[in-house]
């Protein structure tokens, strides 16, 4: 029986385990970058979210907007005659955060005017441009001037301790005055607030005058206080309670 020849070629070992070893990396590799993908993702995703929702509302600035109304409501036909004034206040949110109300403070001014006679034209030119460039909120009037200014009424418009986003609260009070007495009210609303109103408190005194003022304090836990420190340019020192001011002014004139 002959012996018949195979012809058996030779195998590398090599050749074989390197498809296998390329094959077994690239499905390594991309399972990594698929975890590294998710990875990132995720991190991106609650970054986005605290910087949304934590980072910039606790950045954003806030501020209360004032709206103050006056209108003449009625007036008594019999006795000692009387106005009616109803007053509407409202105080709105547009900001991104909370914002915590503190005591806050209206009044109201009725002022009684005479003819001014004087016609020095040159006086007035003087005195409307210290008026033009003045840091209060004055004005010149050529032709009457006030006589006398008197406290008609005062008092506290909303108990609410907060507002939030987009939120607006409102309050109409109607207070009355003696009819044909004065001329003109002049009626002004102050609200602190702060984004950390912690121990904060405000008392409202009246001065000689007949002025109303706000005075903040920080309580402490033994009973005593502080006022608020300012700067000199009037600015509060503790700037992360944001205690503000906000302020509205309304004018009405009790002419027929």
């Amino acid at each position: 029986m002959a012996n018949e020849d195979h012809l058996i070629e030779p195998t590398n070992s090599e050749e074989r385990f390197w498809p296998q070893s390329f094959n077994t990396w690239m499905q390594t590799a991309n399972s990594i970058v698929q975890i590294v993908g998710i990875l990132v993702a995720a991190v991106w995703a609650g970054y986005t979210f605290v910087w949304k929702e934590f980072w910039v509302p606790a950045s954003a600035p806030v501020n209360i907007t004032l709206k103050l109304d006056l209108k003449k409501s009625g007036i008594t036909s019999t006795g000692n005659r009387l106005i009616a004034i109803e007053m509407r206040i409202s105080a709105s949110n547009p900001s991104s955060r909370v914002i915590h109300l503190i005591q806050d403070g209206w009044y109201v001014y009725a002022d009684k005017l005479v003819v001014n006679k004087d016609d020095d034209d040159k006086a007035f030119y003087d005195h409307a441009r210290r008026s033009l460039n003045s840091n209060t909120e004055t004005y010149e009037d050529k032709f009457v001037a006030t006589k006398r200014s008197v406290l008609v009424a005062a008092g506290h418009a909303f108990n609410d301790t907060a507002l939030k986003p987009g939120e607006t609260i409102s309050r109409t009070e109607i207070f009355h005055i003696p009819a044909g007495e004065y001329d003109i009210l002049d009626a002004t609303v102050r609200m602190p607030s702060a984004t950390d109103a912690d121990g904060i408190v405000v008392e409202w005194t009246v001065d000689e005058n007949w002025r109303p003022h706000p005075t903040p304090y920080r309580a402490s836990a033994g009973g005593g206080r502080q006022p608020l420190k300012t700067d000199k340019n009037g600015f509060f020192l503790e700037k992360d309670i944001g205690f503000q001011y906000a302020g509205a002014d309304s004018r009405l004139s009790l002419w027929d």
